[in-house]
């Protein structure tokens, strides 16, 4: 039963109480106020009831005479007339009940609920001289009326009625009941009392309820009001939402376009320069940072969206963390200088080198707060980098990233961690952004199981610190030969449908010495390595090609029955890190995963590591 029910219910019953309510009452007034009449209502229907009694054997009586005939002749009949007048008498206080007659001028008792059959009345009333039975007796005799007689004696105060009672058009006898005042007043105050308990009873219930009904309205006007505030606060909700999301789609529409437009005009730029080499070198490094921006901006949009819809993961395998934070700390190094800010950094001794985790997103989160701090730092502003185990757990660590920047208001500091928002979001911004970077942070820190809090004030500065449980382990990644061609005689099968993919790999895999075959389909990467299985040193394998995906080339290169196919390192080089992705990877016989985009440093660092060290496979944390 719903809430609306039981009220309306409860309303029901309070009006079925209320309404038996005022008919108790009013039975109280007709009792108070008509106490007189009352009783002598109940004088009449007591003698009503008695003569019902008699009729049942006194009307088989053809005349006066034959009644004590019959009576003497039917003991049984007479014993139960008579005991039915003494339940009569103790039901309605009646002092006792009789039917009498004439005999030879006298009046005697044919039925009595106190007295023998022929008992002489006069005999009886012989201690009430108030009381003359001749005058009473023959007035309802011969008036055939009901006759009350009110007489006060040593006994009490009584009320005798008289009525005659009349057998096929004759008077037979007269039926009488004596009443005690003071036995059928207490009877109707008894009557009154308990019509008085029964007011009481049904008030206090009606109060109960209307109590109930009372707190059910109110509960349900709070439950209405806090939910019209909930509706209200959703629905500003759903307006700074739809105001936000607005205000991304404008930001991000400027912030595509501004890096497309930049690769525009600089590849327009270097076709006119032609005889310009100076000139095409720039254009082409402003190629490459608007293509970098683009990369990351897209890299961002996608990350989010996989966190949004439940799709996005971490990675869980051994890395150097301090080489981590070295590149990081060299990179920002160089930015900071770069807009004259001071960048300071400590990396506490007790930092773990080895450590379990997902190298590539700790680096985005730590890079992100980094990027931050440098945006919104003025000229000659400060930011520091500090890392620190913690002291209670030593599997984690702190990452605390501060800035002497513009700080963020107190009202928009539990927002920034919220889906297209930024510190600054107004229409017109002096800092440029998605607002996405603190989401994905926020997101892959709980994904990493880590934590994420900001403490800042306008116009000082603004602290972020991480934590998040990175376990320790012991080095397995051995160092390469400390020798300059480490990689001189090593060959690699890439196999890599897309020309600008083949041509972006092996600017990075030439220089190092490496031999590199390509692959422009996964059957063919098969049947070189058929071909040839003793000539290669490691496989990097594309997924998505035609005719052959790199998943089945996988496998069917761990099928060949040469020893080699068992013991091949192949990494997949893929931009799809789904858990379902990585899992199929593992399943078709492939040791690692690398992004796309590729990372220079990461490609090299785990050629180095398959190359010398080996064994190592990725783990997914779920």
């Amino acid at each position: 039963m719903s809430s609306l029910e039981k009220i309306h219910f409860s309303k029901l019953f309070y009006a079925i109480c209320l309404l038996a309510n005022l008919v108790a009452f009013g039975g109280l007034l007709v009792v108070f106020f008509n106490h007189n009449r009352t009783l002598e209502n109940s004088y009449r229907s007591t003698l009503e009831q008695t003569t019902a009694i008699a009729e049942k054997i006194l009307r088989r009586a053809a005349a006066p005479d034959q009644l004590e005939d019959l009576l003497r002749h039917e003991p049984a009949q007479y014993w139960e007339l008579q005991q039915q007048f003494r339940d009569l008498q103790e039901a309605t206080g009646v002092s006792y009940l009789y039917v009498a007659d004439k005999h030879d001028g006298d009046w005697r008792f044919l039925l009595s609920s106190l007295y023998g059959r022929g008992t002489n009345v006069a005999t009886i009333l012989a201690p009430h001289p108030e009381y003359n039975e001749d005058v009473e007796l023959n007035r309802a005799w011969d008036e055939r009326a009901i006759i009350f007689h009110n007489f006060t004696d040593r006994w009490g105060d009584l009320v005798i009625v008289s009525r005659p009672f009349v057998v096929n058009g004759k008077t037979v006898g007269v039926i009488g009941a004596d009443f005690d005042r003071r036995t059928v007043s207490a009877l109707h105050a008894r009557v009154r009392n308990e019509l008085l308990i029964t007011l009481c009873a049904t008030a206090v219930l009606s109060l109960l309820l209307w109590y109930k009904v009372y707190s059910m309205m109110r509960n349900l006007g709070n439950a209405v009001a806090e939910r019209t505030q909930s509706l209200r606060e959703q629905t500003e909700l759903a307006h700074a939402a739809y105001f936000a999301k607005t205000n991304f789609l404008a930001t991000l529409s400027h912030e595509l376009r501004t890096p497309l437009h930049a690769i525009n005009g600089m590849a327009s730029i270097a076709r006119t320069a032609v005889d310009n080499p100076p000139k095409i070198i720039q254009c082409l490094d402003n190629i490459n940072v608007a293509s970098e921006c683009l990369t990351k901006l897209f890299t961002n949009l996608l990350t989010a969206v996989q966190l949004e819809t439940g799709k996005c993961f971490v990675a869980e395998q051994e890395f150097n963390f301090r080489q981590m934070l070295d590149r990081l700390i060299a990179q920002f190094t160089k930015i900071s200088h770069y807009k004259k800010q001071s960048f300071k950094f400590e990396v506490a001794p007790t930092v773990p080198t080895y450590v379990l985790g997902d190298e590539m997103q700790l680096s985005r989160c730590v890079q992100t707060l980094l990027d931050n701090a440098v945006k919104f730092t003025p000229e000659h502003g400060t930011i520091a980098l500090t890392v620190e185990a913690m002291p209670v757990r030593k599997d984690c660590v702190r990452v605390i990233v501060a800035d002497t920047g513009i700080g963020i208001a107190p009202e928009r500091q539990r927002r920034v961690f919220l889906l297209f928002e930024q510190g600054d979001n107004g229409l017109t911004r002096k800092y440029e952004g998605t607002g996405l970077g603190l989401t994905i942070v926020k997101g892959l820190l709980d994904l990493m199981g880590g934590t994420i809090q900001v403490n800042s004030k306008i116009g000082v500065g603004t602290t972020f610190t991480m934590e998040l449980p990175l376990t320790p382990i012991e080095s397995l990644m051995p160092l390469p030969p400390e020798q300059n061609d480490i990689f001189h005689g090593k060959r690699v099968l890439l196999a890599e449908d897309n020309e600008i993919n083949r041509q972006e790999m092996l600017t990075i895999l030439t220089p190092t010495g490496m031999e590199v075959d390509c692959a422009e389909s996964g059957d063919l990467a098969v049947e070189m390595f058929t071909d040839r299985p003793d000539a290669y040193d490691l496989i990097l394998m594309d997924n998505y090609m035609p005719e052959m995906d790199g998943i089945e080339a996988a496998r069917r290169i761990r099928q060949t029955p040469h020893p080699r196919a068992k013991t091949i390192p192949i990494i997949a080089v893929s931009g799809d890190r789904s858990p379902e992705s990585i899992a199929q990877y593992f399943h078709a016989g492939m040791n690692d995963h690398l992004d796309k985009p590729v990372d220079d440093a990461v490609l090299i660092a785990k050629i180095v590591h398959y190359l010398y060290g080996g064994g190592m496979q990725l783990r997914i944390k779920n």
